[in-house]
């Protein structure tokens, strides 16, 4: 694992500047976690795009035309057929439709937040990854 030169100064402890930046960083992180939580589950009308994409869904379950279907705020989905197809374990029925074998939509929101979180600290990774094999500067900095 020491090949590399340099390889122990990436895991040198944190100075005091990066353990600031960390601690800011999580704290935007729960602080927008906690805001897509209310503005998906706690206010009367929900304000998130994730309604369209579920009733997309269970239009696709119920075997629907899925343009024609609207989620409850009136917007009518618009994205390929294939996120539909996706999301139909996710399916959320209108009102007043059998919600039978459904997942609530509540975990819907937990889920799809948890998987955007992932999707983009791995495309993160891979920006970095990428910076420091082909740029001259940051990869030399990491290797001194």
């Amino acid at each position: 694992m020491m090949d590399r030169p340099g390889a122990a100064s990436l895991f040198r402890p944190l100075n005091r500047w990066e353990r600031g930046g960390l601690i800011i960083l999580l704290a935007l992180f729960v602080l927008h976690s906690l805001f897509v939580g209310h503005r998906s589950l706690l206010l009367s009308r929900r304000l998130t795009d994730l309604d369209a994409f579920l009733r997309g869904a269970w239009t696709v379950r119920t075997g629907g035309n899925l343009y024609e279907s609207a989620d409850d705020s009136g917007f009518h989905y618009i994205y390929p057929p294939l996120l539909a197809i996706l999301l139909t374990p996710f399916a959320d029925p209108p009102a007043g439709a059998d919600a039978a074998w459904r997942v609530p939509f509540a975990v819907s929101v937990f889920l799809m937040y948890a998987f955007s979180v992932v999707c983009a600290f791995w495309a993160s990774h891979w920006l970095a990854s990428g910076l420091e094999q082909c740029s001259p500067i940051v990869g030399r900095s990491l290797r001194e």
